[in-house]
């Protein structure tokens, strides 16, 4: 993980270390239970080792916390104003392309059928693989960001700044358990209020959609499909962003 990245053998991986890194994760938006399996694959590391510092850990809580959203229409012209901060960019691109944090890193902009697409690699499982409807405003931003260095940061302190430009302090995000997180399910909350076919929502979301018993599901292919009047639905959907 990038979150240890100066540690060099295990035995620099302390107790306090490990907490911290709990609370880093946290505040990507993962869950408990997402912060605890990760601390498993991890521990696996320390196995038969005489030396082992999650034997004090204690486990994040596994309740599913509520993760709350800004009222999405506060964002309306928010691209008007992406390129006054760098921290305003983030959360464009994610409500623009419902992408999770770990996606943005090998995600690229592509043209098919000449129509513009990004190519989002997925983190997570074969699903998370998929190409999302843009604009080139949209691929500008992610351009944009991806020359830009960004800190680790920058995921909550963005989601505070574009707090702060639509009207919502500090105190609001934090009370209403605001995440970067939230962006993404700020786009799907969009597509889905657009009327935009649920089995389309799903695929951009990088969900499953083949492991069900529904006909429709499985046999629904997105990357055979004439997705021309899908490209364009999604594209109107967001057009209130600017």
């Amino acid at each position: 993980s990038g979150l240890l990245s100066d540690i060099k053998t295990l035995e620099q991986v302390t107790l306090q270390r490990l907490v911290k890194l709990q609370q880093q994760l946290l505040a990507t938006g993962m869950s408990g239970k997402s912060v605890n399996n990760y601390m498993s694959l991890l521990r696996k590391l320390w196995k038969n080792k005489e030396y082992n510092p999650f034997q004090n850990l204690s486990p994040m809580e596994h309740t599913k916390t509520i993760r709350q959203c800004f009222p999405i229409e506060s964002f309306k012209e928010y691209g008007n104003h992406i390129y006054q901060h760098k921290y305003f960019l983030l959360p464009y691109i994610a409500i623009t392309t419902g992408m999770r944090t770990g996606e943005f890193k090998t995600a690229e902009p592509v043209i098919i059928h000449n129509r513009l697409y990004l190519q989002i690699n997925g983190t997570k499982t074969e699903n998370a693989v998929r190409r999302v409807p843009i604009t080139s405003k949209v691929a500008d931003a992610f351009l944009h960001y991806k020359s830009n260095g960004f800190a680790k940061a920058a995921w909550k302190e963005s989601v505070y700044m574009a707090g702060s430009l639509v009207g919502y302090d500090k105190e609001y995000v934090d009370k209403h358990n605001i995440v970067f997180h939230s962006f993404r399910k700020m786009y799907k909350t969009i597509l889905e209020s657009n009327n935009i076919n649920n089995l389309w929502i799903e695929y951009f979301m990088g969900h499953s959609i083949l492991q069900s018993s529904d006909v429709n599901k499985l046999y629904f292919n997105p990357l055979a499909a004439d997705d021309s009047l899908i490209y364009e639905q999604v594209l109107k959907a967001l057009e209130f962003l600017s």
